[in-house]
């Protein structure tokens, strides 16, 4: 059931040395955070993400390229730092400059990264973004990132595939519930579009949309 759900979500690749060549520019979705006595950390998909951004943009670096990283998201947990900042302290020391790091820190869920990111995209020259999440938020972040017109490249960070397994498997249980929330938002994003309710400023106002 886990790999059914899961083969409608994850038709995306990671990006190779010559397609990062082809552009300039990521967008860079946040995937969470959490605390852990006194410290934030970001999540396990929050890592990988910031890993794969890192390697696209070591790779643009190694051949030459400037890369522009925008990261999108905001304090949704209320822990005193946005994902994107600590997202941003993360990637300096993985050897991502300063300078080339672009900040949106309001966000609170995969809508508002777009809706946001668009105010920041619509200041810059690039035609086109690569656009760095999980396989499995893949396809709702493009439907949402393309609902705002931002031009984007599917660029997954990891790609968690279910265990055949006779017995329920609390790993393929945790892929199901991701899976299913995926889907439902996609469903709810269209049904809203539909409704011409996305225009209020407080529908998506809640934190996980």
């Amino acid at each position: 059931m886990s790999s059914y759900i899961l083969s409608g979500l994850e038709k995306y690749k990671a990006v190779d040395a010559h397609e990062v060549a082809s552009y300039r520019a990521l967008i860079l979705l946040g995937g969470g955070l959490e605390r852990q006595s006194s410290i934030v950390t970001p999540t396990i998909l929050g890592y990988s993400r910031i890993l794969e951004a890192a390697r696209i943009y070591q790779i643009a670096k190694n051949q030459g390229i400037n890369y522009k990283v925008i990261i999108t998201g905001g304090d949704v947990r209320k822990y005193g730092i946005s994902e994107a900042q600590l997202y941003g302290q993360i990637l300096e020391t993985l050897g991502v400059n300063k300078d080339d790091l672009i900040f949106e820190k309001e966000s609170l869920n995969t809508y508002q990264n777009a809706k946001y990111t668009k105010e920041i995209v619509d200041k810059l020259p690039y035609k086109e973004y690569l656009l760095v999440t999980s396989a499995i938020h893949m396809k709702r972040a493009t439907i949402y990132f393309k609902n705002f017109d931002i031009p984007i490249i599917p660029a997954i960070s990891d790609n968690p595939q279910a265990i055949v397994s006779f017995i329920p498997n609390t790993y393929n249980l945790t892929l199901l519930n991701l899976a299913i929330h995926e889907n439902m938002s996609i469903i709810r994003l269209k049904l809203y579009n539909f409704l011409g309710i996305n225009s209020k400023e407080n529908v998506f106002s809640r934190a996980g949309q």
